[in-house]
């Protein structure tokens, strides 16, 4: 019997000889053309990335505001809490000015982490395996590592670089705050639906690193695994 591009992939995840080399797209990259169908008898695998934990920040007013950024139209996202604002600039969905700038910075985005509450959400989980059916396979997403969360999402390559080399405390604060956050988030994701999660990281060892690798996050990844 001919494996399925889902039982292919999976085969591949458990560690047992694949059929072939499985190879997989995005699911938000998927049209409606018609090609796809052909892709998927070829063997292409699809993938949803489903998040089965709610967040709820307290203590936080989102604004955004409609801005000009190097001539070109954008939007301005201000986080605002008892212990000051912070705020990014986005320009057709990628981040152009991110949320750390400052050490001030640090402490606030550590003070919303601390006050966002993570509860089990499951529902949406299958709907997205119906969805794919037996051609795609869904990841349950939990985020990134604290130091990559920041780099990323927070701050920055260039930036993060930076104030990583600077090693002021407040960055270390929010990393930590990050951590309890994410290793609560993986107990409730294990609790709820589906067998492979995603960490999404996106770090390079050109721009990151074997020693800091080992340092910030082989320590990080021994905790969340079990």
């Amino acid at each position: 019997m001919i494996p399925t591009p889902r039982d292919n992939l999976i085969a591949a995840l458990d560690g047992r000889r694949p059929e072939w080399i499985p190879c997989t797209v995005n699911q938000e990259f998927v049209t409606a053309d018609p090609a796809w169908e052909a892709l998927y008898a070829a063997g292409l695998c699809r993938i949803p990335y489903v998040h089965t934990v709610r967040e709820e920040m307290t203590d936080v007013e989102r604004l955004v505001e409609p801005v000009a950024w190097r001539g070109q139209p954008g939007r301005r996202v201000t986080l605002r809490t008892s212990q000051g604002d912070i705020s990014q600039i986005e320009v057709n969905g990628w981040v152009q000015e991110y949320y750390l700038k400052t050490p001030a910075d640090y402490r606030v985005m550590a003070h919303i982490v601390r006050n966002t509450r993570l509860t089990l959400e499951p529902a949406g989980f299958e709907a997205a395996e119906h969805q794919v059916a037996d051609h795609g396979l869904t990841l349950v997403g939990v985020g990134r590592s604290p130091m990559q969360t920041i780099l990323v999402d927070y701050a920055g390559l260039e930036q993060f670089s930076y104030h990583l080399a600077d090693g002021f405390p407040e960055l270390f604060e929010l990393a930590e705050a990050l951590e309890a956050q994410l290793l609560e988030r993986c107990r409730l994701t294990a609790a709820g639906p589906g067998r492979f999660i995603s960490l999404l990281e996106n770090f390079t060892a050109e721009s990151w690193g074997a020693a800091r690798f080992r340092q910030y996050h082989l320590p990080d990844y021994a905790k969340l695994l079990p």
